[in-house]
């Protein structure tokens, strides 16, 4: 698979070295198990799409320091995070519809301009700017729009 990733995506190269180690696709989002808080990757705040937790995992640690001052600190820490989780949840859509679409011989780069998807798959742009994008393609937006809703 990495192989075939790398001559699709990259254009060829030589493979040198291939580790791995089981990465949490469909993250179940626990921020608070009923004994303590989780951040990070033990809260499920793993970037399905990509595989990046190292940045939500800082992110919901001050999260969750700076929710600790105050007198509801739960409650704080789901508001300070809740944009990670967001964006988790709506990844792992986009990821069971990519598999779904897979499996019917399709892509999911076929919905939506594939630089658009990406940019908001690594947050370089916002949900509204997404939908914007995908107005200019009307067809496209609702094909994305209504296989993410199944």
């Amino acid at each position: 698979h990495v192989k075939k990733f790398v001559e699709k995506w990259l254009g060829g190269g030589r493979v040198v070295d291939v580790r791995g180690a089981p990465l949490t696709v469909m993250p179940r989002v626990v921020l608070h198990d009923g004994e303590g808080f989780r951040i990070g990757e033990a809260a499920g705040l793993v970037y399905p799409l990509t595989g990046e937790g190292i940045r939500p995992g800082v992110l919901s640690a001050i999260a969750l320091a700076e929710a600790l001052s105050t007198k509801k600190p739960l409650e704080e820490y789901r508001r300070r995070v809740a944009p990670i989780v967001k964006q988790v949840e709506f990844q792992k859509k986009l990821l069971s519809l990519a598999v779904r679409m897979s499996e019917r011989g399709g892509a999911l780069l076929e919905l939506a301009d594939d630089g658009v998807l990406r940019d908001y798959i690594e947050e370089n742009l916002s949900a509204r700017t997404l939908l914007a994008l995908l107005a200019k393609k009307p067809a496209a937006a609702a094909r994305l729009i209504a296989a993410l809703l199944r």
